[in-house]
């Protein structure tokens, strides 16, 4: 089962409205992969499945996409 993990192929971030999330833990799920790293990733594969035809559109994407990684102050501290 361990093996199909690290051969999966990430989901496409444009497949739906939640893609950077899944794309985000797919790349979480390993274990050489830190934080950042799986954020960047993510990212990444917006920009790749981005429909962009500007500049500007794709900015406004990676935006939305980097404002859905983001958790909020109040929920990272203990209660």
């Amino acid at each position: 089962a361990h093996a199909d993990a690290d051969t999966a192929q990430p989901p496409s971030p444009g497949s739906n409205g939640g893609g950077v999330i899944e794309e985000f833990n797919f790349w979480r799920r390993k274990p050489e992969a830190a934080e950042a790293v799986a954020a960047i990733m993510a990212l990444a594969a917006v920009i790749r499945s981005s429909r962009a035809t500007t500049m500007m559109e794709l900015e406004i994407e990676l935006k939305k996409a980097s404002d859905k990684l983001k958790v909020p102050k109040t929920q990272c501290s203990p209660p």
